[in-house]
């Protein structure tokens, strides 16, 4: 972890351990700061309890960001203190600086009451899954918090969702408006107790209370509210339920006739739904797993993990799709209906594009429009935040969406940053503040033509310019002249810089891994506006320092439709179709082809995305993308259907402008052999594989003319595992250094880390 030095490094001169035997009586006093993610898991109660175990006094308290503290004892002692100080569970130090003070006496070891702190940057705790311990006391009839929704320690519970200013103290939290009862204040005060200075304990008696709302305005709270909204789901019905992020619909996985009313109440035609399980082995059931996989879902994070799937639930909940998006609970109330249940749909409240909800009222009006129950209560959520999405390709996490579990942790990145603000995309908005050597991200906002979620990304900006202390002085936006993104930020009027958007994209994985180049990035994407003028999406950019030159490409063809191209699948096939010299085909082929042959609406456009799409409608296995990628995640899982592919070639030829990969010589091939009779699928995994055989040509071609055999491959396409495993296993066997997006989604969400990453270049 950048900035980490070992702990003896810095420890001051002649702290040190002594050789077993020696009595050391001599007292000394040392003062150290904390940095990293030190505050909402406990730290400040692990270290009373360290210092006490070695018979220490002095004291502990948060400073703003940063924890803070003072030490007295026998200098062996405060050694042994000092060196456990960063392995507390849950914990992520990036720096601790020691210092020699002079002597001072204390009467015991103390957690006091939190200052502002000296500006140091802050690592906030993101929202945590219900930890083991809690779940065991809420199933726990013995226990005094048995069935409590609202049950939490220093390990788990609500954090960003709730967290006002720094530092974390709970009078900064929405959990102010519940004062503690006599019992609960003597538990966060106890010396040994687990929820000693637990900033969210509460307890039936004083906590926040679980309430059910019917369509006639009737209101239960406690169990009867939870026996209601259990009622509900047996029943086939749909609920709404505040969870720690903000609003979700869950409904049976099991009838059919509920997911159909879930899909029209969300206007969501065919993207799958997501489903909790109520524990590990229920996933087990349903889905294949590996550790890895197993190791995310049980994660604090509580993620949505895509997992292949082994027995489906009711048609309309994963739709065509043969993965499940898999979570375990994410917090009490979750945990009681899954026991109460089994396996639900659980998905966001909100149309597609728009932020989740998190207003009790707006959720409480939708009563009126087919809901059949709300279950609630009156802890106010800050921060929407949508369940995270991952998967895990190669035995490492991917990101598909940031949010609850992740976010606000930073990304270090190497160099220093200026204050900066970095706009991200207008599609999938994920903003970022940068200073110094940390770039905040987001949370995932959603669609920007959406006026909620322009609403919602005004708020997030606030409140992370409050929490992070960075005012900036610059903003770096994506260079498409029309992007609401960068139209918003310019308004404010501070000095604005554009990075084009697949640079941005590559940028974004050399922030993770601190790379500064030359490196070769391949990026592959639905669209984004390239330097040209025209549309690029399959690129291969040459990148060093803060610049670029785009050293090859996909072949650019000519396609119609404007921006309908990304949603019409037929429109790409007739546009490949024609560059091949073949024959359209099919119910409006017709004015396609005149719209071609005269230039209306036709943009030259490399998109990989826009090939995926063409391939997919070629061998009748999509006409439309209902959701975002559907055609290429239907393309990647009829190649996973077999195990026998059909060769396609895809040759390296030179242009006027370097060399290009001509897929229009493959995708003619590809025509002809369906037309002899090969099977969509054989094609399919064909098609994979003479993609990522033209990756490997194109990374040799570049490594012979500039020397560069390091490779960053980013750009959503790369969602797609069978690509990205491809790509990764030909260029690392051919002896190049293979890296990609693992704490940042390799799409649009991941756009503002590599803008912010620029801005560290001259």
């Amino acid at each position: 972890m950048r900035g980490l030095r070992g702990l003896c490094g810095t420890l001051p001169q002649g702290l040190h351990h002594h050789a077993p035997g020696v009595h050391v009586t001599a007292p000394v006093t040392r003062q150290a700061t904390i940095a990293g993610l030190v505050q909402g898991i406990g730290f400040r109660p692990y270290v009373a309890r360290l210092a006490e175990q070695e018979g220490l006094t002095g004291f502990v308290r948060n400073d703003g960001g940063t924890v803070f503290l003072t030490v007295t004892g026998e200098e062996a002692a405060v050694c042994r203190f000092l060196r456990a100080v960063p392995l507390c569970p849950g914990a992520q130090v990036t720096r601790m600086d020691v210092q020699n003070v002079p002597l001072v006496s204390f009467d015991a070891f103390t957690i006091t009451p939190s200052q502002e702190g000296d500006g140091m940057l802050p690592w906030l705790s993101p929202d945590l899954g219900t930890c083991e311990q809690c779940e065991a006391e809420l199933l726990d009839p013995e226990n005094r918090r048995f069935r409590h929704p609202f049950i939490s320690c220093v390990q788990c519970g609500p954090r960003y969702s709730i967290q006002r200013a720094l530092p974390y103290d709970r009078a900064r939290t929405t959990m102010a408006e519940f004062p503690l009862c006599e019992t609960c204040q003597r538990e966060y005060e106890e010396k040994g107790n687990r929820r000693r200075h637990a900033q969210t304990i509460a307890c039936p008696h004083c906590g926040p209370q679980l309430l059910f709302t019917g369509p006639d305005g009737t209101t239960q709270s406690g169990e009867e509210a939870l026996s209601r909204a259990v009622a509900v789901l047996r029943e086939g019905g749909l609920l709404a339920v505040k969870n720690t992020g903000g609003y979700h619909l869950a409904a049976r996985p099991d009838r059919e006739t509920a997911a159909v009313r879930l899909r029209r109440f969300k206007h969501r035609e065919a993207k799958p739904f997501a489903v909790m399980f109520p524990r590990l082995q229920s996933v087990r059931r349903f889905c294949y797993t590996s550790k890895e996989e197993e190791a995310c879902l049980s994660s604090p994070a509580r993620p949505i993990v895509l997992l292949k799937t082994k027995r489906g639930f009711a048609p309309s909940v994963c739709g065509l799709s043969q993965k499940t998006g898999a979570m375990l609970p994410a917090d009490p109330v979750q945990i009681l209906l899954g026991r109460a249940m089994g396996p639900l749909i659980m998905t966001s409240l909100n149309h597609s594009g728009a932020p989740m909800m998190i207003d009790d009222g707006e959720a409480l009006s939708l009563l009126q429009e087919g809901l059949d129950g709300v279950l609630w209560h009156r802890r106010a959520i800050l921060t929407p935040l949508d369940d995270s999405v991952v998967q895990v390709p190669d035995g490492k996490i991917q990101m598909i969406r940031r949010a609850r579990g992740y976010v606000p942790q930073p990304v270090e990145v190497a160099g220093s940053l200026p204050p900066l603000l970095a706009s991200g995309g207008d599609l999938k908005n994920v903003l970022a503040l940068a200073k110094d050597h940390r770039v905040y991200l987001s949370q995932h906002m959603g669609d920007l033509g959406e006026e909620a979620c322009r609403h919602v990304r005004g708020e997030a900006l606030k409140r992370m310019q409050v929490l992070f202390s960075i005012q900036p002085q610059q903003e770096i936006a994506d260079r498409h002249p029309g992007y609401v993104s960068a139209r918003i930020d310019r308004q404010q009027g501070r000095p604005q810089q554009t990075v084009q958007h697949h640079h941005a994209h590559a940028l974004s994985v050399m922030a993770e891994h601190g790379l500064r180049g030359p490196v070769l990035g391949v990026i592959f994407d639905g669209t984004g506006y390239g330097d040209d003028g025209t549309i690029w999406g399959g690129e291969f950019l040459l990148c060093q320092e803060g610049g670029f030159r785009r050293v090859g490409h996909l072949q650019a063809v000519p396609l119609p439709g404007g921006d309908r191209v990304a949603l019409d699948a037929r429109l790409p096939r007739w546009g490949y179709r024609a560059a091949a010299k073949l024959p359209l085909l099919g119910e409006g082929s017709s004015i396609v082809s005149a719209a071609l042959q005269q230039g209306i609406g036709v943009y030259k456009n490399s998109s990989a995305g826009r090939l995926f799409d063409a391939v997919a409608a070629e061998l009748g296995l999509a006409e439309q993308n209902r959701y975002e990628g559907e055609c290429a995640v239907l393309l990647q899982q009829a190649a996973e259907n077999t195990g026998k592919a059909v060769f396609l070639p895809l040759p390296l030829r030179m242009d006027v402008e370097g060399p290009v990969l001509d897929t229009v010589f493959l995708f003619r091939t590809l025509c002809r052999l369906r037309e002899q009779g090969a099977k969509p699928e054989a094609l399919a995994l064909g098609f994979h594989q003479a993609l990522c055989r033209g990756v490997l040509l194109m990374a040799r071609w570049v490594r012979e003319q500039f020397g560069c055999s390091t490779l960053v491959l980013g750009g959503g396409s790369f969602q797609n595992q069978l690509l990205l495993n491809g790509c990764t296993r030909l260029l690392s066997q051919e002896g190049f250094l293979v890296y990609r997006n693992e704490q940042v989604p390799p799409g649009d969400g991941g756009l503002a880390l590599g803008q912010a990453y620029r801005g560290g270049f001259s």
